[in-house]
């Protein structure tokens, strides 16, 4: 799926102090890469805007027209990696692909599901899926955004989706053992078996409150030698960690761009 929406992009020099990561995020832009398809590894920056219109306009699967400033022609190319802060889950980082569009690519495709299962509304079964995506092999053109899988198939206990069994489109050559399970709906626990895990539980949090008052004494004895060792430099870790993950992600660049093409 090739979207109407162009990412422009501009080349970031690592060298240059605007251009270094924590000065970029603090106004608003957003740092990144693209490399494959016979090109050399090249650091990029993006607009916040462009950022937020990448993460609403193009999926893992979709291609986008990338657009580089001072140079003449586009590159196609898909999301390989969106890195966020863990913290605040804000986008930090963007990594592209470039492809050819004339060759296959190997990628993964989400699986979407969709649909009622009697088995689940009227048996008071659970679904369970052991995919979330599969492995395919296509030209760029033929990338399908998502697979929906029909749950309502779902009747009965006994009722399997296999990989065999998903509406792939045509073009698109799947990796995954045909016969693998791709979900199925397991039957509610018994009584009894339900007890059985009360019993187990209630087991287990016995034994956690059996820990003795020594090993917790010794365990609060340890944090408190440890804090006193780290007090002094507390403030200086925390002051320095966003200097520290800047340079970290500038040496994952440069190292990017130093490895050979796949």
């Amino acid at each position: 799926m090739i979207t109407n929406f162009k990412l422009i992009a501009k080349r970031r020099d690592p060298k240059k102090i605007n251009d270094r990561l924590t000065n970029l995020r603090a106004n608003d832009f957003v740092p990144g890469v693209v490399y494959g398809n016979k090109i050399d590894s090249q650091m990029l920056y993006f607009d916040k805007k462009q950022a937020a219109m990448l993460e609403k306009s193009a999926g893992k699967t979709t291609i986008v027209p990338l657009s580089i400033e001072g140079e003449k022609e586009e590159k196609n190319v898909i999301i390989q990696e969106l890195q966020r802060n863990k913290l605040t889950e804000k986008l930090i980082h963007i990594d592209l692909y470039a492809i050819d569009m004339k060759k296959e690519v190997e990628t993964e495709i989400p699986l979407e599901f969709k649909g009622v299962s009697l088995a689940v509304k009227d048996m008071g079964g659970t679904l369970v899926k052991n995919m979330e995506e599969i492995s395919v092999k296509c030209l760029p053109v033929n990338l399908p955004e998502k697979i929906v899988v029909d749950i309502s198939i779902f009747k009965t206990f006994d009722d399997l989706i296999c990989i065999k069994d998903l509406d792939v489109p045509e073009g698109v050559e799947v990796f995954d053992n045909p016969e693998d399970i791709v979900a199925k709906v397991s039957e509610p626990r018994s009584e009894k078996e339900m007890e059985e895990l009360d019993e187990n539980v209630e087991g287990d949090v016995s034994q956690v409150e059996g820990v003795s008052d020594k090993e917790k004494e010794e365990g609060e004895e340890k944090a408190g030698e440890e804090e006193k060792g780290e007090g002094g430099e507390g403030e200086e870790k925390s002051g320095s960690g966003e200097k520290e993950t800047g340079k970290k992600e500038d040496a994952k660049e440069e190292a990017q761009a130093k490895q050979p093409e796949k």
